[in-house]
């Protein structure tokens, strides 16, 4: 007995052909089709934004004309505002205050302190074109600083997107991760053992 034939029988049974398969599709099946076949997408169908392309970045300035940044190091968190100074208006001065104090009046103790606040500002070459206007609180000088730091570097980008080419490869624009270790019970200190006795 011919097993193949027999199959062969069955098999073309069973498949409809091409003229029973397109009687039982829709019209806007059958469009859709035509679409496809042609390359075209159906409009119902979602189109596929690329996400790897970011989107142009906009300035952010509230109605006073300032723009915001918030920065953060260790355990401090500055609040800071730049305000450009205009000349026309005689507003402004280019001061730099911080928690209502000058900046070298606040960071008096190290000058590296006073540098590394404003280093933003330096690297963009907008020192004295800007008001700024800081809140600071939590942690010490240093934490502090670095704060200021980071918030400036986020208010001048959202005050001029362009700024971002300069600031991001400097990691000005990065939160800096790194924290204060909590000491271990049975340990002295973080990592510090107690000295081991054998008896």
């Amino acid at each position: 007995m011919d097993f193949s034939s027999l199959f062969a029988d069955k098999l073309e049974k069973s498949i409809p052909s091409w003229t029973e398969a397109f009687g039982k599709m829709s019209a806007k099946d059958l469009d859709e089709a035509e679409l496809i076949a042609a390359g075209q997408t159906p409009a119902d169908t979602k189109v596929k934004i690329d996400t790897s392309i970011p989107l142009p970045r906009e300035p952010k300035i509230d109605g006073k004309g300032r723009s915001y940044g918030t920065g953060r190091r260790k355990t401090s968190t500055a609040c800071v505002w730049i305000k450009p100074v205009e000349a026309e208006r005689q507003e402004g001065s280019g001061t730099i205050t911080v928690n209502r104090r000058e900046l070298v009046k606040y960071f008096h103790q190290d000058p590296d302190q006073r540098f590394h606040a404003i280093e933003p500002l330096l690297v963009t070459k907008t020192i004295g074109n800007f008001d700024v206007n800081v809140v600071v609180s939590g942690g010490g000088y240093t934490g502090q600083a670095g704060a200021i730091r980071h918030g400036l570097a986020r208010a001048l980008q959202n005050y001029n997107p362009s700024h971002r080419a300069v600031l991001k490869p400097l990691q000005m624009l990065r939160r800096d991760p790194r924290m204060v270790e909590p000491k271990k019970g049975g340990q002295p200190k973080a990592r510090k053992k107690f000295q081991w006795v054998k008896r």
